[in-house]
């Protein structure tokens, strides 16, 4: 039997609400050579139930997973890549939509550029409304980005990748070693990095995809959490310190690339718990856990005017939006 072109994987934990608009904009692609993997990490909500319902008639589902414990995120895209047979994958996750044409799209550029690693889009951040809240291009415009000048942005700039609007060769996944499980918050942007590094990248200019962001999410958890607030630290050793001795133009990255991660990220998120959340305990907690992973960094008179210069301009837009504490105020 031949195999499809696109392995499609949609993780589900506590997703109900969405999951027949989720499943209706996989179905209704115009991209139709793709087969279907989806798993339930053990929801607490009726999420099983729908998905039973749901997709009992979808031709291209090739397997439900419905997992009788909850093993986490990292684990759970493990388990449902081993079902995978195509040599594109896509992460479709259970709370967000895209465009009819998104697989179309995306897959045509992957197959016109075989050098390219993964393509992402555009995209618009939706609540649970489906209000559009933003619109987010990335880059400017379509074309291939040399891997080093996206490895150069993920590191200083923070993870400007939104994951569920990535295609990637299943090839070159494995080639870099895929997620590493043990992370629970920045396993995905770990695996831009890594690449980055050995590929190009592909980026469409259009908003193909509507990503959901919840209270709830796990991505906002970690944004907020001492743990998930300092991961991207370990992250970053972990990326840098895996490069090899050919690679030492994206190696003399590593000082930078921290320190931008301490002036722009952990001083946000000090800010929000310290005005938003009325928590110095906390704020002070993100300063000390930057000051662990970046010795000294709040000696450095620079450093505060590196955090002034990135942090009062997002919150002045945020405040003009009469947005009050929502978590969007927060880089990635």
């Amino acid at each position: 039997m031949r195999k499809p072109t696109l392995s499609v994987i949609t993780l589900v934990y506590n997703q109900a609400p969405f999951l027949q608009e989720r499943i209706r904009s996989i179905c209704t692609q115009t991209f139709k050579d793709f087969e279907w993997i989806v798993l339930d990490d053990f929801s607490t909500d009726h999420s099983a139930e729908v998905l039973q319902r749901e997709l009992r008639n979808v031709p291209q589902l090739k397997k439900l997973i419905l997992h009788d414990q909850n093993i986490g995120v990292y684990q759970s895209y493990e388990e449902a890549l081993s079902w995978c047979e195509a040599d594109f994958v896509a992460r479709a996750e259970g709370d967000d939509t895209c465009a009819p044409d998104y697989f179309e799209k995306a897959i045509d550029f992957l197959v016109k550029y075989p050098n390219v690693s993964f393509v992402h889009t555009a995209y618009r951040i939706i609540d649970s409304e489906g209000v559009v809240k933003r619109v987010v291009y990335p880059y400017k415009s379509t074309g291939i980005i040399p891997g080093t000048e996206v490895f150069r942005d993920l590191v200083l700039r923070g993870n400007l990748i939104c994951s569920p609007s990535v295609i990637f060769r299943r090839n070159h996944y494995f080639s870099v070693g895929g997620i590493n499980e043990g992370w629970t918050y920045a396993g995905d942007y770990e695996l831009w990095l890594k690449l980055s590094a050995q590929y190009d990248v592909g980026y469409i200019s259009e908003p193909l995809l509507d990503w959901r962001r919840l209270p709830q999410a796990i991505s906002k958890r970690g944004t907020i959490s001492p743990e998930g607030a300092t991961e991207p630290y370990r992250v970053l050793n972990s990326v840098f310190g895996s490069l090899s001795s050919e690679q030492d133009h994206l190696r003399a990255l590593r000082k930078k690339a921290i320190r931008a991660f301490s002036t722009k990220s952990m001083a946000a998120k000090a800010f929000w718990w310290l005005v938003y959340r009325r928590e110095p305990r906390m704020a002070l907690e993100m300063m000390r856990a930057a000051n662990h992973y970046d010795p000294g960094v709040w000696l450095n008179p620079i450093s505060y005017l590196a955090t002034f210069r990135h942090l009062v301009p997002a919150a002045v837009r945020r405040m003009l939006k009469g947005s009050g504490g929502a978590m969007d105020f927060l880089p990635k």
